[in-house]
């Protein structure tokens, strides 16, 4: 019997009502987009303003997409006849539309295009951007703020970091000279300025840290009392107090050590440890602590020895065992104690660390004029929760917000929803609740979570559900919770082996972080699906190289990835030469109609893309390419890095062994041994004894003549101009002359 599952058009409209506040989980392909855009064309339809619509998105690609669906529905709606724009309109709300309703629709194409700015669709640090651009002086930054790119952060948090580091080397501020002795202790040379990175990336986090406890010493002592210490105890003080002469039984474990020596090789060795460790005054106790402790505890003293005492001692000295047991618990503890004073005291170190590069970074800042993406989240919000000004900038927001819609809440960090708290802190209190239906509508999917990315907090989703809820709730409006988990994009058989994977025990735990159970629906009940899971490909057994072979051939070395990349490019071509049925079109298979997903994009998709080719299977290749990683782009730098300095022998060999010059082995070998001057000078001296010298010599010196002369543009246009070469140099690279790269290089050599 088939379960009748809701439409999931229902849905989408409750989410898109505008009279009511949303919160909505979606789930991977259920429409989340159409509903974000389905609710502002309906809040524009009852009348409201477009500049009173604040969306705010994750991605400027994602700003775009909304647009551009709500652009192109306002265009259909204004030029469509009036027996389609009322089936629009109706399929949108699900009633039909009254009089007033169609003549609104086909008016907002132009009251949008009216308003100043365009609509509020834009991502959060976009909007706090501008919102500090409006009021820099009640934020208390500079009017001529820019945002520092990755670079300038990378500069500022340097000079920070030497400022830190020479603060401590004078000895002006003997806590950070303490703390580094600390950090350096535990991470490697080369590992520091990763670490001092993170915490610059955390500085919201430490700054809220140290606000909630009202100082970096409160937040210090709370940490050791935290780990149940006292503050500024050491490793050094516990050892030296465990073996302090009052801290152990010292009676019983000299009898016991006597009837150790009397028992097997293992009790006979554990009893002269535990021996010469009880008669050695107490500075030698704490010198040989590790190895004493080490007779009681496993590696890394994380455990008891599961034997402590053989049977027979046991049985021949009885209560042997319980002074063993007792000491080694002792011991437990004290290594525990240990750890945590590791703990506490790097913790605390980290914090005074952190504290001095924050304030160190934001001095580089503050001095340039600069800020940087977190920056403007913490400014944004301390700007609308300022008291007396907070009011007059929501008020001056274009007369005032009356919509909130949240895309991809699930990576909204903590500072992130303060701001969009105090946007909508006046929506559902006092007489701002009463004037008229303002909403707050968010959507987001923990499971999709990019968890830690920019401070993202999965579980803030819930929470600031329920701080909403409460809210609305109190200003008597409407709230509704929708779940949106009947899929559009995959078919049942893959969406039953997802629910399938996250069903097993512990599989879903920080997953489904509110402890229900994850299931989807798919709306293709219909369609054909299969899933198959491959064996690993193993690396192959090979033999190793006859010795002193001379490398005159080329041997393909085996590769899983490359072995994996023909499997895939083969079952991709016997679909397709076999003409294979997609059942949800009732036609043969065509290229068209697969899509590969990758991890990474790293070897194995080039290799995929090649083993396609190679058997014409048409793909449409790389989707992504790090420019300065393609040969051809790679060849073109050496040639610039040769032209700024011709003595260098290695770029140049680069340069003539290049497709741009093509001379071989041999006469690169000819030219540049037992030579005595630069390969530059030689290729000289040498021009007219092989033709081949001749035109690189011609070539290069028509360049070099050229290069203080003209524009890295003009001369590149010079080494590229002719199609033909161009293609030349991709089919000798092994690439396609209609790969992205020659596209690129078409785009690059008509832009000035």
């Amino acid at each position: 019997m088939n379960t009748v599952h809701p439409n999931p058009v229902d849905a989408q409209r409750r989410a898109a009502d505008p009279s009511a506040s949303v919160w909505v989980g979606a789930s991977a392909g259920t429409g989340k987009t159409k509903v974000l855009t389905d609710r502002v064309l309906s809040l524009m339809l009852t009348g409201t303003l477009p500049q009173r619509i604040l969306c705010l998105t994750f991605t400027k690609a994602a700003a775009a997409e909304m647009s551009t669906r709500i652009a192109q529905q306002l265009g259909l709606w204004a030029q469509m006849p009036d027996e389609d724009l009322i089936n629009s309109l109706e399929e949108l709300t699900g009633q039909a539309p009254d009089d007033a309703t169609t003549t609104r629709a086909r008016r907002l194409f132009a009251r949008v295009l009216d308003t100043p700015g365009g609509m509020n669709i834009q991502t959060i640090h976009a909007f706090c951007q501008s919102l500090l651009s409006r009021f820099p002086l009640e934020a208390e930054i500079a009017p001529h703020f820019s945002v520092m790119d990755e670079r300038d952060a990378e500069e500022m948090l340097a000079a920070a970091m030497e400022e830190l580091l020479a603060d401590a080397g004078t000895s002006q501020n003997q806590q950070i000279t303490d703390a580094l002795s600390v950090i350096t202790r535990h991470v490697r040379e080369d590992r520091f300025v990763e670490l001092m990175k993170a915490l610059s990336r955390s500085r919201g986090r430490v700054r809220r840290l140290i606000g909630q406890f009202q100082g970096i010493e409160n937040v210090v002592s709370h940490t050791w009392k935290t780990l149940g210490l006292s503050e500024g105890e050491t490793p050094a003080n516990i050892k030296e107090k465990a073996s302090g002469e009052d801290s152990f039984d010292q009676i019983g474990l000299r009898l016991t050590c006597e009837a150790l020596v009397e028992g097997s090789k293992t009790d006979l060795a554990r009893g002269e440890i535990i021996a010469n460790w009880l008669t050695n005054n107490i500075e030698d106790r704490v010198k040989n602590f590790e190895n004493y402790a080490d007779a009681f505890l496993t590696y890394n003293q994380t455990s008891i020895r599961k034997t402590l005492i053989t049977k027979g001692t046991v049985k021949k000295f009885p209560g042997t065992d319980v002074v063993l047991e007792t000491e080694a618990f002792r011991l437990l503890a004290v290594s525990r104690q240990r750890s945590a004073a590791v703990t506490a005291e790097a913790t605390s170190a980290l914090l005074y660390l952190g504290d001095m590069l924050i304030n160190l970074y934001g001095r580089q800042k503050i001095s340039h004029a600069l800020l940087d993406y977190d920056d403007l989240i913490f400014g944004a919000r301390d700007l609308l929760q300022k008291d007396g000004i907070a009011p007059w900038v929501l008020f001056k927001l274009d007369g005032g917000l009356e919509h909130i819609l949240v895309d991809e809440a699930q990576d909204t960090n903590p500072e992130q929803w303060e701001v969009i708290k105090a946007l909508a802190e006046e929506f559902f209190s006092g007489a701002g609740a009463q004037e008229s239906t303002r909403t707050i509508f968010a959507v987001g999917d923990t499971k999709q979570s990019i968890y830690s990315f920019q401070g993202a907090a999965p579980e803030a989703f819930g929470a600031t559900r329920d701080y909403f809820a409460e809210k609305v709730g109190s200003a008597e409006g409407v709230w509704r919770h929708e779940d949106l988990n009947i899929s559009f994009r995959s078919t049942t058989v893959i969406l039953n082996a997802v629910d399938f994977v996250f069903s097993q025990p512990g599989i879903s735990e920080g997953v489904s972080l509110d402890g229900l159970k994850i299931q989807h629906d798919a709306w293709r009940k219909n369609d054909g699906g299969a899933i198959e899971i491959w064996p690993p490909i193993e690396p192959l057994e090979s033999d190793a190289p006859a010795p002193w072979k001379p490398p005159v051939e080329r041997i393909p070395g085996d590769s899983p990835e490359a072995r994996l990349a023909a499997l895939i490019a083969e079952k991709i071509h016997a679909m397709i030469e076999n003409g294979n049925l997609l059942e949800s079109k009732g036609r043969a298979v065509s290229p068209g109609d697969i899509i590969i997903l990758v991890r990474r994009r790293r070897g194995f998709t080039d290799a995929l893309v090649r083993e396609l080719k190679q058997r014409n299977v048409a793909v449409a290749g790389v989707d992504r390419m790090v420019l300065t990683e393609q040969l051809a782009v790679m060849d073109l730098i050496a040639l610039g890095r040769f032209l700024l300095l011709p003595e260098d022998n290695l770029t140049l060999a680069t340069v003539l062994k290049s497709p741009l010059i093509g001379i071989t082995e041999d006469q690169l070998f000819t030219l540049a041994y037992n030579r005595e001057n630069s390969l530059w000078r030689e290729l000289y001296k040498q021009q007219n004894d092989d033709p081949a010298f001749l035109n690189a010599y011609t070539y290069l010196s028509s360049l070099l003549s050229r290069t203080d002369f003209e524009s890295p543009f003009e001369l590149f246009s010079h080494v590229l101009g002719p199609l033909n070469g161009r293609r030349l140099l991709l089919e000798r690279l092994g690439q396609d002359a209609d790969d992205p790269i020659n596209e690129f290089l078409d785009q690059a050599l008509t832009f000035e």
